[in-house]
């Protein structure tokens, strides 16, 4: 009984990566010294089936570098990358034909992401006609489906994108990421875009979406009052590295890092308009190029320590979620204040 329910366990892990990275070299002029900009450095991270995995940060943690290895549009340099149990962290041909179906993405701006010259129907089905062997008629039949699960109407495929609201475009650019049938959709700031009262739209279509077909999502934002609402678990990402990881009850309610405890509580609140407790965060998030020594986060942290200057703190297990912090054991204690 206990071998069966491992097996469903890790059968129902539909992404998995192992010390995932991405370096770029960087050459500062024609005779400049080449520097290494690490980007993601060394991430673990694994999604189950119709789990939402939420990855937040500040600009520059390196949140749309990992979507896009991922999705399988960039290539890490180290580390492994398993979608379904296979490991496709350097795919040939085949292997990239195979896996781009069952990943698939949607982008921050739903007009940008849309070729204007194109009619939404031939957009939708441009994947179809790549990918399959569906006839005409049969990519037309599941234009017009998918057209319905989004809530839009069929005559809606006879227009151009600018003919639309921005709500209406995301919607579209979601039918799209969905006409594949893929597994995962990573949504890359998928809301940001939109007013308060569209978000809410598009967020609550996505989860009936979820329900409905079983998807598993990467949600990367940093907003986190959207992540409370959409995510299962939360991933915090800072200069490339996970500082904390844990379900989106365990985050909200006993962030255990420094700066996971900081974006908690620059989200404004109904329930806590005053903050109290704040942590008010100094300077801005080092250079990737040239991250400080020990804990990268130490120069900005009102906690930090000698041994936080000095030595790289591991991510592991406190309390029930995972942190990368020295001083976590001590935070469950007495608290962040």
């Amino acid at each position: 009984m206990n071998l069966q329910n491992s097996s469903q366990e890790i059968d129902d892990v539909v992404l998995k990566t192992v010390n995932l990275a991405k370096y770029y070299n960087l050459k500062n002029g024609f005779f400049g010294k080449v520097q290494t900009l690490k980007a993601v450095n060394g991430v673990h991270l694994s999604l189950k089936t119709a789990q939402t995995l939420a990855i937040v940060g500040e600009s520059g943690s390196g949140k749309s570098t990992l979507a896009r290895m991922i999705t399988l549009i960039e290539r890490p340099t180290l580390g492994q990358l398993f979608l379904q149990g296979q490991d496709v962290s350097n795919p040939n041909r085949s292997t990239l034909k195979q896996f781009r179906p069952f990943v698939q993405m949607i982008f921050q701006n739903p007009y940008g992401s849309l070729n204007p010259r194109h009619k939404i129907g031939n957009l939708l089905a441009e994947p179809l006609k790549i990918n399959t062997p569906l006839k005409l008629s049969e990519r037309r039949e599941k234009v017009i489906t998918m057209l319905g699960k989004v809530g839009l109407r069929p005559e809606h495929a006879q227009r151009y994108p600018h003919m639309f609201s921005g709500g209406q475009r995301q919607r579209i650019a979601i039918a799209r990421a969905l006409m594949l049938n893929p597994k995962i959709v990573v949504a890359d700031e998928p809301v940001s875009a939109l007013d308060v009262s569209v978000r809410a739209q598009v967020l609550n279509l996505m989860a009936s979406l979820q329900q409905e077909l079983k998807l598993s999502y990467i949600f990367i934002s940093h907003d986190l009052t959207v992540v409370k609402h959409i995510a299962d678990s939360v991933a915090v990402l800072y200069l490339g590295k996970i500082v904390e990881h844990g379900t989106k009850d365990q985050i909200f309610s006993g962030a255990l890092h420094p700066y996971t405890h900081a974006l908690l509580a620059s989200t404004p609140s109904v329930d806590n308009p005053k903050q109290s407790g704040r942590i008010v965060l100094k300077g801005e998030m080092p250079s990737p190029l040239a991250p400080p020594p020990g804990c990268t986060f130490h120069k900005r942290c009102p906690y930090a320590t000698d041994i936080c200057t000095k030595m790289i703190p591991e991510l592991r297990p406190v309390n029930g979620h995972q942190v990368s912090c020295h001083h976590a054991e001590k935070f469950v204690q007495t608290g962040l204040k």
